[in-house]
């Protein structure tokens, strides 16, 4: 975490108090003054810490200190999740019948369970796979494997992460597909290239990790079903794969084999991709959005599909962006959220079924720190580090323990 951790109690007497700390009741040792430090907690630090204070004259037993590390972000592919700590931990809830969650097994998990890596800086679910990048700068990847979108050279899948290369910077994972930024911002991918979703000019799947040579100084990255998005560091937009609903934004319905810019967009600091829609974050704080509608998934009040990307009404201020299969989310700058689209499931957290759009406030939630999107699902992780869920929990993606779905965002069930 690369921060510490004191705990501090106040106490007077004659004599002079003495002091004992004790995590979970069991005597810290060394621990025998006032303030109590962890230099650089650790997963294993997390605990209950109390001190008890002893003079001539008896002893006292402070209240109870709660340390646990916090959620530093949340990562939703189809139907299963990821937490990731501020301590590098990863916990992982939902759908798992490739192994995608990373434990060891195949069998769907109700509520967060920790698995075996850590040191992690970030995470991508794809619809069935999943992968991690170290603050080494290691990939490692998990789940399904049909298409050779685990990097591995192989379609076997893997019920628990491996390390499938190095030198990576940002990743972002599809359907069937993954792509990765290597040191330099060099573009590579691998697994289905059915549409070109891969970038390499052909149709052809590869199972390993390869360059998309055409494409340089790339920033970031947002994976389709099986369409891709790339944002390059002097803000343009560039695009391949799928485009049956124009959710490339290039004014076509035509596929892309080789990334294709799309000439009306500038200044764009990130994107987001679903099943066949797109979402686009301005440097100004604008939404833009293109592909299929039929939902009212891009916001705009209609339920026309757009070849070209859209400005969303006068909406401004946002600051993330997420979309589910057929759902998107905002989160704006006062930390407020804000939802369209699909919501057969509840997955809009409003408390309905009923499909919006236009984007509307999720106003059971007051302030958000960020927010994902599953296939039929969301995740909102709140400002007091709790995190709720709402949607379709048939594999138990909204981690309550239960395989109920809400339609208003409840508690997970992690501390």
């Amino acid at each position: 975490m690369n921060q510490s951790a004191t705990f501090t109690v106040v106490a007077t007497g004659v004599p002079q108090p003495m002091y004992q700390w004790k995590k979970n009741g069991t005597v810290v040792n060394n621990a025998t003054s006032s303030s109590f430090t962890i230099p650089s907690p650790v997963v294993s630090d997390s605990g209950k810490y109390t001190v008890t204070v002893t003079n001539s004259i008896g002893s006292l037993i402070s209240d109870t200190a709660r340390f646990y590390a916090q959620i530093k972000t949340v990562s939703a592919g189809q139907n299963h999740n990821f937490i990731l700590k501020t301590d590098g931990t990863v916990w992982a809830f939902g759908a798992n019948f490739n192994g995608q969650l990373g434990d060891g097994t195949t069998t769907n998990r109700l509520a967060p369970v920790q698995i075996s890596i850590s040191n992690v800086q970030s995470i991508t679910a794809g619809w069935n796979h999943s992968l991690f990048l170290k603050t080494d700068g290691s990939l490692w990847a998990c789940g399904s494997n049909s298409n050779g979108q685990l990097g591995d050279g192989t379609t076997t899948d893997h019920s628990t992460p491996f390390q499938v290369t190095s030198n990576v910077l940002s990743m972002a994972a599809g359907g069937l597909h993954s792509l990765i930024i290597k040191s330099g911002g060099t573009l590579w991918s691998c697994g289905s290239n059915s549409n070109g979703q891969l970038g390499d000019g052909t149709t052809t799947d590869r199972l390993t990790f390869v360059p998309v040579t055409s494409l340089s100084n790339v920033k970031s990255l947002a994976a389709g079903y099986d369409f891709s998005l790339i944002v390059r560091s002097d803000g343009s937009l560039w695009v391949c794969g799928d485009n049956v609903s124009g959710q490339l934004g290039d004014g076509t319905s035509t596929d892309r084999s080789m990334p294709a810019q799309v000439t009306t967009m500038s200044n764009v600091q990130s994107a987001a991709a679903g099943e066949s829609h797109s979402l686009f974050l301005k440097t100004n704080g604008t939404i833009w959005s293109c592909g299929n509608n039929i939902f009212g998934q891009l916001g705009d009040g209609t339920n026309n599909s757009h070849l070209t990307p859209i400005q969303v009404g006068s909406i401004n201020n946002v600051m993330n962006i997420a979309i589910g299969a057929n759902h998107s989310l905002i989160m704006k700058t006062d930390s407020t959220l804000w939802v369209c689209g699909w919501n057969a499931f509840g997955q809009l957290g409003d408390g309905t079924t009923n499909n919006k759009s236009t984007f509307e406030q999720v106003t059971s939630i007051a302030k958000a720190y960020n927010m994902t999107a599953g296939e039929e699902h969301s995740l909102f992780l709140k400002s007091d580090n709790t995190l709720s869920a709402c949607g379709d929990n048939s594999s138990g993606q909204l981690g309550n323990g239960t395989t109920n779905g809400q339609l208003t965002p409840t508690n997970v069930l992690f501390q």
